[in-house]
Order: C-alpha cells, then structure tokens, then sequence
C-alpha cells in the first residue's frame, strides 16, 4: 500500500507543479479558461494521490485472494465519482466545481480500504521490509512493461491505418475493433481473479492446487467468451446493418477476423495471469514484446495492398508469436504437457461452441429481417451453447478441488 501510494503522491506533485502551468497552453484553453483549467489540474492531482492510498489498499486485498472486495470497493468508487460529477457538471458547474465533488467523493474510499486491509486480509498490514519493497519495484517495472504492450498492440492499427489509408478507414477498423473488445473484456474479466489466486497458491509450494486452477479457470474463461465471439460472427452482417446502417459498409467482413485473434488467445489468456501472478513476468513479457514488434511490421505491410483486413491480419500474425510460449511457459508452470492442457480445458467449450453455430446460422439463412435474424439467432445460438456447454465444463467437481488440495497445503504450511 505504502509503495503504491508513495508512487502516486510522486505523480500527484508532478501533475500539479508540472501540468498545471504546462497544460492549458500545451492544450491551447482559451485565457478566459485558464485559470479555471489550472485549478481543476491541481485538485485532479490531489485526487490522483488520494486513490493511490485506494488503489494500493485494492492491490492489497487482491494479493490475499480477496478480489471480491477489491473489485467491490473500486466499483463502488467509480460509481460515486462518476455519479457525483455528472450531478455537477448537469447542474452548470465549471471544470473546476468538477474537480472540486471527484475529489471530495473520493477521499472517503481511502480510509475504507485500509480499514478493510486491516480487517480482511491475513496479517494486515504487516512489517515493512526493504527486501520485499525492493522486489515489487522489481516485479512492478516488469509489470509496467507488459501493460505497455498492450496499450501498443490496442492503438498501433488505428495508428497504422490513418496513416497509409485515411481517416475513413480508421472508423471501419474503429467499429470492427469495437466487437472484439466486448469479446475481450469478457476474457478479461473471467480470467482477472487467476493472478491473485495463483499467487496464493505458489506460496504454498504445491503445483496440484496451482494445475487444477490453470485446467478450470481457462475452462470458465474460454466458456465465458466463446459466445461472444462465435456468436457476433455468424450474425456479423445483420448486426452492423442494425448498428451502423449505410455507415456500416466494409465493417461485417471485419468483425470475423477480429474476433478470430480473441479465439486464438483466448486457452492461454489464464495461462499469461498465472504466470504474472507466480513471479514469472518475464516469461509473458518477452513473447508479448516480439508479438507486438511483428504485428508492427506485418500491419504496415498488408495494410496498404489489402486495406484494413491487413490490421487484423497482421494481429493473427503477431497471436502466432505469441501463443505458443505462452502456452509452453504456462504448462510447463503447472506441470502439464500442453496438448493434454488445451483437451482438457478447451475441448467442451469448442464443442458447444459449434453447436451454437449451427444454431446461429440456421437462423441466418432464413428470409428474416435483420432484427429477427439478430434476435432469434443470437437467443437460439445461445440456447444450443448453454445446453451443450453446461455438462462439457464441469466446473464445480474442478474448483472443490482446487480449494481442498490448497486447503491442505495451507495446512501443512
């Protein structure tokens, strides 16, 4: 908590000394504005130190495996702030009234999560150790640089396709990267709790419980997504005709190649948390470095000969970098060969995925508007997919045994 926040008073500081005599000009506000906008930089610093004590006390309760509350207080937080600066903002309030009710609703979340720090998670606070503050820095400037990739990897295409093919172009690859990130968040928010919970577990130097969790969480994740991306693809064309209209043209052919690199990912997504959440980040960073540097230079190839499919295919290309040892690192982690990882986890969910194509695409063929193709496609897929995958996942038997073998662990530690 303490280095978290240390962190950000130290951005804090400088977003209010730095940014608020640079901001306005470097945004070029009106005179008439300045003054308000310099005020507004300094209290949005105050805040951003304000919840670091709150995002620290969050990254505490995560580390003791109680992401429930960590997610819970964050979501109360935002809700709060967003509410609180909406009822101002409506009520003709200037940026710096804004500013004013974000920070004021956001100190009360400070003292909340150290309380919750201190009643919730085992040991509290603990003792401070240089040592260990010495080996998060560590692990947080690695951490730091996998999260880089991926802020590349969302904006290089856009960035890419506005510069050889125009500004038009950005909007086709802009809507199609719309549905993948539904997708994507999906995967993401299934998988998140795996980092956490895998780094609970490795402390307890048993790979039983650690095996189990790896086989289940990536069965839950990949049954969790594979609707939305099954799905989206099938009804692709009458859903951006329903979304976009006319505005829509070249975005349907889009959306099967954009999800296709969400499938792809999708059976080592739990895989890449497990090993950030065991210490192995650079295990995760270096494929997610060459994945990103081939993207680059395979996008800025096919984007000009073939148009926007080049940004999308040239993502597949940089997914091939990088699953494979993600998928090597990850089974070698849990002690597992890799094809004996992918049956067991994925197998029942690609099946009952199938099925919802089927499902979906029956409909697709029937001389229906493009309302009822979305709405009865996407409700019969989804019927044929929960029916075949409820069975096929297992979930369960799977999870008990991840918390008796790490019960028993825990208890011999």
């Amino acid at each position: 908590v303490g280095l978290v926040a240390a962190g950000a008073a130290l951005s804090a500081v400088a977003l209010a000394v730095l940014g608020a005599p640079v901001l306005p000009a470097l945004l070029d506000v009106p005179d008439d504005l300045a003054e308000v906008a310099r005020t507004a930089t300094v209290l949005f610093g105050l805040q951003v130190a304000v919840d670091g004590i709150t995002r620290g006390a969050e990254a505490a309760l995560e580390g003791a495996n109680r992401v429930d509350l960590a997610r819970g207080l964050d979501t109360v937080r935002r809700t709060t702030v967003a509410v609180a600066t909406a009822v101002v903002a409506q009520s003709g309030g200037d940026l710096a009234a804004v500013a004013t009710v974000s920070l004021l609703a956001s100190v009360p979340f400070a003292p909340a999560g150290l309380v919750l720090v201190a009643r919730r998670s085992p040991g509290g606070f603990g003792a401070w150790s240089a040592s260990e503050a010495r080996s998060l820095l560590r692990f947080g400037r690695a951490a730091l640089l996998l999260r880089s990739t991926g802020v590349l990897h969302r904006s290089m295409d856009r960035l890419i396709v506005g510069v050889v093919l125009g500004p038009a172009a950005v909007t086709v690859v802009d809507a199609a990267a719309q549905v993948q990130t539904g997708a994507d968040t999906v995967l993401g928010a299934s998988s998140y709790a795996v980092t956490p919970a895998a780094s609970w577990i490795e402390a307890r130097r048993d790979p039983g419980p650690l095996r189990d969790l790896a086989v289940s969480g990536t069965r839950l994740s990949v049954a969790a997504t594979l609707p939305f991306v099954v799905l989206p693809v099938v009804l692709a064309a009458p859903l951006v005709a329903l979304w976009l209209g006319d505005a829509g043209e070249g975005v349907a052919p889009l959306v099967p190649l954009a999800l296709a690199y969400t499938l792809v990912n999708a059976p080592v997504q739990v895989l890449s948390n497990l090993l950030v959440g065991v210490g192995r980040v650079a295990a995760v960073v270096r494929p997610a470095l060459a994945a990103v540097l081939v993207n680059l230079v395979v996008t800025s190839a096919l984007v000009g000969p073939l148009g926007p499919e080049g940004a999308f295919l040239g993502s597949l290309v940089g997914a091939a970098v990088l699953v494979p040892p993600l998928l090597r690192a990850g089974c070698a982690a849990v002690q597992l060969p890799p094809v004996v990882f992918l049956d067991r986890s994925c197998r029942g969910p690609l099946v009952a995925a199938g099925w919802a194509l089927v499902a979906s695409a029956a409909v697709v063929l029937l001389p229906l508007t493009d309302l009822f193709t979305v709405a009865a496609g996407g409700l019969l897929g989804l019927a044929a997919y929960l029916l075949a995958v409820a069975p096929a996942v297992g979930l369960g038997p799977a999870l008990r045994r991840v918390q008796t073998r790490a019960a028993a662990a825990d208890g011999n530690g």
